[in-house]
Parts: structure tokens; sequence; C-alpha cells
């Protein structure tokens, strides 16, 4: 009797086609073929090929490559990605539900190549541009009466890590990707600028704990307003990427807030040296109007980047 038979599995091998891996695959080692690997071994087909060509038909499985990838995915976006196929694999095969397109269809080798990568960059760069609204944020309470600064600055923390997170997995998968959305200098550089929005803007919360600054008030408090609102402007531009024209439309409004933030940082700077005494103090508050002010200046080096991808690849 031969050995009992699921109605369906998963596995990580790479074989598509039993008949033809059957007769053509070599052990590595031996070097002779692997027919007893199939008829015997782990595929159990029990018979050889010539005596039931449909059962080894009927047996082969679907296959699912990943690129970059080895016998099992590391990538987050490939992991993801894995477990919904999973479930829609077993919801048709077990559940008796519609199949998903991919099932039915299949997709092709130039399909998977282009454009599931394109689709993974854009998701991974909007995520890390929420990341950067998240950030701004979290910084505008600062400014307000009832904000906790220590409880901000830990919050700001948490998206810095997100952030980078997100960034190192833009990097590797850039490293590993053969066909790319846009030229990889541009995509290295738009990762590295909007991971540098977030780490300044939390600076400036570390600034304030460090300092014991329970709020930023007057100038200084329209600049963290001013930042918050640059960083949700360069997570709009993120989001509509690749489209040219919501692109510079959306990088227009950074700019404008830049300029609006130019101009508090020297009101901000003149009324500090104007009505502060105390050395120490004017120290402690032109660090954080000027790291206000950089963050600033780093949003709109976002949306520079910004119009040089939607200008180039649009």
């Amino acid at each position: 009797m031969g050995a009992p038979r699921c109605s369906d599995s998963l596995s990580g091998r790479r074989v598509v086609r039993l008949p033809d891996h059957t007769e053509l695959e070599q052990n590595w080692n031996a070097g002779i073929p692997e027919t007893g690997h199939f008829e015997y071994g782990q595929e159990r087909m029990e018979v050889p090929l010539w005596q039931d060509p449909e059962a080894y038909i009927s047996d082969s499985p679907v296959l699912l490559v990943y690129r970059g990838e080895n016998h099992s995915n590391r990538g987050k976006a490939n992991q993801i990605d894995y477990r919904h196929r999973q479930l829609e694999w077993f919801n048709y095969y077990l559940k008796g539900e519609e199949p998903a397109p991919w099932i039915t269809e299949g997709v092709s080798w130039i399909e998977q190549e282009i454009i599931p990568q394109d689709k993974v960059y854009f998701e991974l760069f909007r995520e890390l541009g929420e990341s950067v609204r998240e950030a701004g944020q979290a910084l505008t309470r600062l400014a307000e009466a009832d904000c906790l600064v220590a409880a901000a600055a830990q919050e700001l923390k948490k998206v810095e890590h997100r952030a980078d997170d997100v960034t190192h997995e833009l990097l590797r998968r850039m490293e590993t990707t053969f066909v790319t959305p846009f030229d990889r200098e541009d995509i290295h550089m738009l990762a590295d600028r909007l991971d540098e929005v977030v780490d300044r803007t939390e600076e400036v919360a570390r600034l304030a704990v460090v300092y014991k600054i329970e709020l930023l008030s007057g100038p200084t408090g329209e600049m963290a307003r001013v930042l918050g609102r640059a960083c949700a402007q360069v997570a709009d531009a993120v989001a509509v990427l690749p489209a040219t024209e919501p692109v510079l439309e959306a990088t227009k409004a950074v700019r404008t807030t830049e300029t609006e933030g130019d101009g508090l940082h020297y009101i901000a700077l003149g009324e500090l040296f104007e009505n502060s005494k105390d050395p120490l103090e004017v120290i402690k508050w032109k660090d954080i109007i000027d790291q206000l002010e950089n963050a600033i200046d780093a949003c709109e080096d976002v949306a520079g980047t910004l119009e040089g991808i939607a200008l180039k690849h649009g």
C-alpha cells in the first residue's frame, strides 16, 4: 500500500514539473539522475515516470519565486506576500473558495520581475513617508500646553526605529533586485533623506528632554507646527509616486512651507537674543531652534529628490 497523500501541501522545493526533473535533474554529489529520489524518496511517487506519467503531471506543484531569496524568505515584504498566498492557496484547495488570479492564471516572469518589484518599492517608500508624518505629528505636540515631553520623545524614538527598519529593507531589496522602478542612486538618496527627516525631528525632542524644556512656545512653537505640516506634505508627496504632476504639486507645497520656516527661524533667534539674559538658556534654546530649522530643511531636501525622480522617470 502506498504512502498516504495530502489533498494539498506547501513546501520550499524549487521543482516545478516533475516529469522534467525526474529524468534531467542530477545529484550534485554523485552526478547521477535523481530518478530514485522521485520514486521512493521525498516525492514518494512509488512508480517510475513511464508507468504513470499522469500522476507525475498532476503532482507537479505551483512555483513561487522571490528574487534575492534562497530556501526561505528573509525579506519582510516577501514573508508577508508568501503568507497571503498560503492562505489564498488553502482557501481555494481546502475550503472551496474562489481562487486568487495567480493560482489559475499564473504570473509571467516579466510581470514578476518588474511589476511586483515596483509595487513593493513604492509600498516601502509610502511606509517610510508615513513614518515622517508620524514624526511630525509627535513633534507638534511639544508645542501644546498639556504635552508630556518625555512621552513624545519616546514615541518619536519608536518612529525613528521603524523608519530605520524600512530604510534598511529598501536598501537590502535594492542590492538583490535586478530591475528597480528607478535609478538605484535615486532610491538610495530618497530613502536616506526620508530617514534623515525622522532623525532630525527626533533630535528636537531629545534635546528638549536633555535641556528639561517642557513646552515649545512663541516662534519656536510655530516652527514646530511648521515642521509638522512639512512632514505631512512630504508624506503626501511620497504617496503619489511615481505620478509626475501630483509629485511636483505636492513638493511645491513643501517648498512653500520651508520658506515659512526660514522666516520663523530668524524671528525665533531674534527674540531669543533680545529677551534672554541667561547664557545657558540662550545655548539651549538656540540648539533647539537650529535643529528645528535643520529638520524643516531636510523636508525640502526630500522635495528636491522627489522632483528629480519625477522629472527623470515621469
